[in-house]
C-alpha cells in the first residue's frame, strides 16, 4: 500500500489535510505545520499499514532519503535490537505528532465515528510471555468518579490499560477546558508521556467508577532495557496505537479521508481510510480472545 518510507535531508516541507467528502461539514483544507531535516515522514501509513492522512508537499527546492517499505519490514523481522530502536523512534515522531495538533483537535467539532479498542491493536504484537509479564510486574486499580487518573503538565507514573469505565481527555488552552475525546474499556493510557519520558499531555478524569491495570513506567523501563524482545514488540505496539489514534482523532472531526460511520452501507468501489486488511481482522479477533483472557485475570486480583 505504501511503497517508501521518507527521511527529509534537506529543505522545507509543508503538511496538509483535507476535509473528508463524508463529513459534511463546511472544512477547508489545513496546515499542520512544517517538516525540518531529520524528521520521519509516512510512519503513520508504515506501522498501520493504511492509507497515509496527510498530504507532504514541497515548498523549497527538498532532499530526502527514501527507504523501501519491503526492506524496512524485512530488517525490522530480522533485527530486534533495530527494530526496538526503530519503532522507539517511530513512537516518539507520532506523539510528537499528536501533541502537535492538540489546538486543531480540540476545536473541532467531533463525528461519531466509533474507534476500534486500542489494546485490541497492542495485544495483536505482543506475545503469551509478554501478557504474563504485564499481569505480574502490575497492580489493578479502582478509581471513583469524578477523580482525575492523569493530570496534564504533571509526571505519570504508570502505563494503563482501561479494564472497564470511561474517561474524559481533556486540555487547557488558554484557561478554558477542551474535551479530546472520551475512552472506553480496552484504552491505553499514558504512553505518551512514557516514550517521550515527560509530564502528560492531557488531563484524564473518571467519568464514572473505573478499574485499571497500572504497570509502574520504572519496572516497564528496566524489562525494556533487560529483554531485547519485548522492548521490539512494546514499541511497535505503541506506535501502531499512537497511528491509529492520531487517525482516529482526524477522522472524528472530518478529516483525513473517508471513514465508515456504524449503519452506513459498504460502497465496496471505496477504500476507507479506516478500513482494515484482512490480516489485521484476523490479528485482533485473536487479540479480542487474549484480551478477554487478561480481563479476567486482572479482575480476578481485586
Amino acid at each position: 500500500m505504501f511503497q517508501s518510507l521518507y527521511i527529509l535531508i534537506e529543505g522545507s516541507l509543508e503538511a496538509t489535510i483535507s476535509p473528508s467528502e463524508s463529513a459534511g461539514l463546511s472544512q477547508e483544507i489545513q496546515t499542520l505545520g512544517r517538516v525540518t531535516p531529520g524528521q520521519i515522514l509516512g510512519e503513520i501509513s508504515f506501522v498501520s499499514d493504511r492509507l497515509p492522512i496527510f498530504t507532504v508537499t514541497a515548498i523549497e527546492e527538498s532532499e530526502v532519503l527514501a527507504i523501501s517499505c519491503r526492506e524496512l519490514s524485512q530488517k525490522l523481522q530480522q533485527d530486534r535490537e533495530f527494530a526496538a530502536h526503530f519503532y522507539e523512534i517511530a513512537s516518539q515522531s507520532l506523539s510528537r505528532k499528536l501533541k502537535e495538533n492538540t489546538a486543531l483537535l480540540a476545536v473541532s467539532k467531533m463525528l461519531p465515528i466509533p474507534p476500534l479498542r486500542k489494546v485490541l491493536l497492542m495485544f495483536a504484537i505482543f506475545q503469551d510471555v509478554d501478557l504474563n509479564w504485564i499481569l505480574s510486574a502490575s497492580q489493578t486499580q479502582k478509581w471513583s468518579a469524578n477523580t482525575i487518573l492523569i493530570r496534564e503538565q504533571e509526571p505519570v507514573s504508570a502505563l494503563y490499560i482501561l479494564l472497564d469505565g470511561t474517561l474524559e481527555v481533556s486540555i487547557q488552552i488558554q484557561e478554558e477546558k477542551k474535551a479530546l475525546a472520551t475512552l472506553e474499556s480496552g484504552e491505553i493510557l499514558g504512553e505518551i508521556s512514557f516514550v517521550e519520558a515527560g509530564n502528560a499531555s492531557a488531563t484524564l478524569t473518571c467519568l464514572e467508577k473505573i478499574s485499571v491495570v497500572a504497570l509502574p513506567r520504572d519496572r516497564l523501563a528496566s524489562q525494556l532495557q533487560e529483554n531485547l524482545g519485548f522492548s521490539a514488540r512494546f514499541y511497535q505496539a505503541i506506535a501502531v496505537v499512537l497511528a491509529d489514534r492520531l487517525r482516529d482523532r482526524f477522522q472524528q472531526r472530518g478529516y483525513g479521508g473517508n471513514a465508515h460511520e456504524t449503519g452506513e452501507s459498504l460502497d465496496f468501489d471505496l477504500e476507507y481510510a479506516d478500513e482494515l486488511d484482512m490480516d489485521m481482522l484476523e490479528k485482533t479477533a485473536i487479540a479480542g480472545s487474549r484480551f478477554d483472557w487478561f480481563l479476567r485475570q486482572a479482575k480476578s486480583r481485586t
